[in-house]
């Protein structure tokens, strides 16, 4: 009877038949944490595979987790099991699959949404960071319940999310999402030389972040094109407005149409212009057939308005 006692302790001692956990020597994890499924062959309970490591790798590098720590984290939970196999496994991060790369995708496009809806200085947007979700890996689909509110100078939002795995069970969890203040601004889209004038092809708006952006920065397109560059800008600089000046829409000695408006009749005459002009700059002219010197603001090319009753 004794000696039948003494076995029966032994083998209650000792590990389920079949509970094994092999370890690795090479191994990829699909989300933010290092599950013991993804680094080992696990048999015994279904729930071991779930079991977290530690952080995964972040893209690009490679990391390495050793069978002596996966036995200590084993043996905190108690489980009763000896990890074989290699000495050390050597983990990256999978490519996401097609399919959580569209979850992503449709995740971070509803984000986007709340965010473009939440008030921001005028002439700034909110816009969420580059960077890869914290999702668990489990995840076959996900909504956005909530997003916290963002600090003037952006940072870290708390997004509340629902999500569910292939089996169909949701759970919620609570993701601090970065996200930057961003200002649309005109940039060259290639070198520009001084005294190069800017055209349509020369310049087009990013969104940069708010706190990179100078002052002066031209926000519109249209405020660029036809400038007369200062200054060499390099491709994709800030074009700042003192670094563009107008171009010259009058020349000196050149004739020009002015023209003034009295009620509803416009009268206009020719005249020669006596010193360079730029857009809405006042201008003096020789009118060509009384000889007689007026001063015009400039309106377009080769043409003046006078309005005497403005003239300084």
């Amino acid at each position: 009877m004794p000696r039948l006692l003494l076995f029966l302790a032994v083998a209650a001692a000792l590990p389920v038949w079949g509970d094994s956990v092999v370890l690795n020597p090479r191994a990829e994890v699909a989300g933010p944490y290092v599950r013991l499924g993804e680094v080992a062959e696990v048999s015994g309970d279904p729930a071991w595979q779930d079991i977290l490591l530690g952080p995964a790798p972040a893209a690009g590098e490679t990391a390495r987790m050793s069978r002596r720590e996966i036995q200590l984290r084993l043996d905190h939970l108690a489980l009763s099991v000896r990890v074989e196999g290699a000495e050390e496994a050597e983990l990256r991060l999978a490519p996401p699959a097609p399919e959580r790369q569209r979850l992503l995708k449709d995740l971070r496009a509803e984000l986007a949404r709340r965010l473009e809806a939440l008030p921001a200085e005028a002439g700034s947007l909110w816009r969420l960071a580059p960077g890869e979700l914290a999702l668990p890996a489990a995840w076959r689909k996900a909504e956005v319940l909530a997003l916290g509110s963002v600090r003037p100078e952006g940072g870290e939002v708390e997004a509340s999310l629902r999500g569910s795995g292939s089996d169909g069970r949701g759970e919620e969890v609570s993701l601090a999402v970065a996200v930057l203040k961003v200002r649309p601004v005109a940039v060259a889209l290639r070198g520009l030389r001084a005294n190069q004038v800017v055209t349509s092809q020369d310049v087009a708006l990013r969104e940069l972040p708010a706190d990179r952006i100078p002052l002066g920065a031209m926000a519109r397109v249209d405020a660029c094109v036809g400038s007369l560059a200062l200054r060499p800008v390099a491709a994709e600089g800030i074009l700042v407005a003192s670094a563009l000046v107008a171009p010259r829409l009058v020349s000196r000695g050149s004739l020009c149409v002015l023209s003034e408006r009295a009620g509803k009749v416009r009268v206009r005459c020719q005249g020669k212009a006596l010193a360079d002009g730029r857009l809405d700059e006042w201008v003096p002219f020789e009118i060509v057939d009384s000889r007689k010197t007026v001063r015009a603001r400039v309106r377009a090319v080769g043409e003046a308005e006078l309005r005497l009753e403005e003239a300084p």
